[in-house]
């Protein structure tokens, strides 16, 4: 469809994509002497993905319901194109 967002534009792919280089970054600490950054990792990935997945899905379902919408409007002027013949 032409007015669906592209991957990038969406909010999941974004917050994906800064908690990704903050994960790395607690990783590359973690190999270089500093372990207690690990014990960010865990927590960080996990609330950051609880994010991602709930971004996601309301835009899937924002994106349904605009798609839901789209289709009762059509239903709609179609009844209505029928009717208007009907009547003539």
């Amino acid at each position: 469809m032409a007015n669906e967002p592209r991957w990038y534009t969406l909010p999941g792919f974004r917050i994906m994509g800064l908690s990704a280089l903050v994960i790395g970054g607690c990783f590359w600490l973690a190999l270089h002497g500093y372990q207690d950054a690990m014990f960010v990792v865990v927590p960080f990935s996990t609330i950051i993905g609880a994010v991602v997945i709930g971004l996601y899905a309301n835009s899937f379902l924002e994106a349904e319901r605009t798609r839901a919408n789209e289709l009762q409007l059509r239903l709609m002027m179609c009844e209505n194109s029928r009717k208007l013949k009907e009547d003539r």
